[in-house]
């Protein structure tokens, strides 16, 4: 549950209801190496790096550059493997795995309306 506009010294209540839901729409997505909510798309390589983070709030505009051939979370290496962990209508998570520098685990989640990039590194 994502208790939202919850005031600082104060509470929500959420009330659970049995039954069929409508079909939920789906506010997060994973295409490939590609992450999307309603305000990032981003795009991870094998290897663990973020190539690309799209802001869709400011006309998608890039905020990863590649500089001296190293980008956003990048180790260095190359190669791996990607995969989709997770893809519910809530929440998306792709991970990389990659023995190169080091054997490491790189996992991205995007939340549906939440700014919020969780950026989780395993080495």
């Amino acid at each position: 549950v994502l208790a939202a506009a919850v005031p600082p010294l104060g509470y929500r209540v959420v009330e659970l209801r049995t039954g069929e839901l409508p079909p939920p729409e789906q506010p997060v997505s994973v295409a490939g190496a590609v992450l999307t909510n309603r305000f990032w798309r981003l795009t991870l390589d094998p290897s663990g790096a973020i190539i690309s983070l799209l802001d869709r709030t400011a006309g998608d505009r890039e905020l990863v550059q590649t500089i001296d051939g190293r980008r956003l979370n990048d180790l260095g290496g190359t190669g791996g493997t990607l995969a989709v962990e997770h893809a519910g209508p809530l929440s998306a998570t792709l991970v990389a795995t990659s023995d190169d520098p080091v054997r490491h685990t790189t996992r991205v989640t995007l939340t549906a309306d939440s700014p919020w990039v969780r950026l989780e590194n395993r080495i």
